[in-house]
């Protein structure tokens, strides 16, 4: 050990190359190592995720979501799993209290709640019954916007029901 410690003082060029070389290994390598645990060894936050699967169609090579229509026919022609949701990605615009913010979205059908298994932590997801062409406009916080925007009020949903 003392050799090795007089032969990297006497050139510290080289001492700081390892080093470096070291670090930076070590660095990359627990780097991959953090990806690889958090995107393939950890499980998805459902209660049985190894059930869940994801739909898409397919046009001319390309994968795309399934559009509404289509979600709800094959709802009904299907036998094969036992409940299916649709989710379809978008924007909006909030205004009222506060800044104006532009929000990125996701527009579900009621049934992602049972697919997921996700509860509601206050209030209640929105039913079948309102999950209808022209039905009654719902939204579902998600609790990290309900605690930054809304200060973890639990009033929210009173003052904003009508």
């Amino acid at each position: 050990m003392r050799h090795t410690i007089r032969l990297l003082l006497k050139s510290p060029g080289f001492a700081m190359t390892a080093i470096l070389v070291f670090g930076f290994g070590i660095g990359t390598n627990t780097a991959i190592f953090s990806l690889v645990q958090a995107v393939i060894f950890k499980p998805l936050p459902y209660p049985d995720p190894t059930s869940l699967i994801q739909v898409f169609l397919t046009y001319q090579g390309n994968e795309d979501s399934i559009d509404y229509p289509d979600y709800v026919d094959i709802l009904r022609a299907q036998h094969s799993f036992k409940n299916m949701a649709e989710v379809g990605s978008g924007s909006l615009d909030l205004t009222g209290e506060g800044n104006p913010e532009r929000l990125r979205v996701d527009f579900i059908t009621a049934s992602m709640f049972a697919v997921t298994g996700s509860p509601a932590v206050l209030g209640r997801p929105f039913s079948e019954n309102e999950d209808v062409s022209g039905g009654p406009l719902v939204v579902v916080l998600s609790e990290q916007f309900w605690r930054t925007r809304f200060n973890a009020d639990p009033s929210i949903i009173a003052r904003h029901a009508n």
